[in-house]
């Protein structure tokens, strides 16, 4: 829960280096919201992860800085 909520708010910055970093602070938590997910029987909400990864991994691509 304290990944997703750093996440929002690195999310929201004015920073593309900022903006990256919550993309790999949410996508660090994916693993564990499935396996949350599993060990609760919540199957449903199971498909909500690839989606929720394929964002992050967006966000990172989208906000990274070539140095």
């Amino acid at each position: 829960m304290l990944s997703g909520l750093l996440t929002v708010f690195m999310g929201a910055s004015l920073s593309p280096r900022v903006r990256m970093w919550a993309g790999v602070s949410g996508l660090s938590a994916e693993p564990f919201w499935a396996i949350t997910l599993l060990i609760n029987n919540q199957y449903i909400m199971l498909p909500l992860v690839p989606v929720f990864a394929v964002g992050y991994w967006a966000m990172i691509i989208n906000n990274r800085r070539i140095l």
